[in-house]
């Protein structure tokens, strides 16, 4: 499942709507198209179903189904994922700082390089 939503959540950029419409029709997959994602994605991620997705995530209205971060995923507390940003209107950016540690979510991978370009000089962008 994990597999599915992500290769969903790239094909329609994160976009809620169409990725529970495709996955309520039961949309037909290749395994090829997911193992493409796979490798072309450049960006760590997590899945509403994963075990490491943040519980203050699901409490959210419409909780992203994959989100695509850099950083610290521990430093997404309630209070950040109450307190997002909006890049559009279909995309949320999260974003917490702690101790020189930077954590960026996205629901949309194409805005994690845009965004994380803004951030150059946080230790996020050093190996931990």
């Amino acid at each position: 499942m994990e597999d599915l939503l992500l290769y969903f959540a790239i094909k329609y950029n994160g976009n809620y709507t169409m990725i529970y419409n495709a996955l309520m029709n039961n949309e037909k997959v290749y395994p090829w198209q997911v193992e493409e994602c796979k490798e072309n994605l450049n960006s760590k991620y997590t899945t509403i179903v994963s075990k490491d997705y943040p519980k203050s995530l699901k409490k959210q209205y419409y909780p992203p189904f994959v989100l695509f971060y850099q950083g610290d995923l521990s430093l997404l507390t309630d209070h950040v994922a109450a307190d997002f940003r909006c890049i559009d209107e279909n995309s949320r950016f999260y974003f917490n700082t702690k101790n020189e540690h930077l954590f960026i979510g996205v629901e949309n991978h194409q805005d994690l390089a845009l965004i994380l370009s803004s951030y150059q000089d946080y230790s996020i962008h050093k190996p931990y």
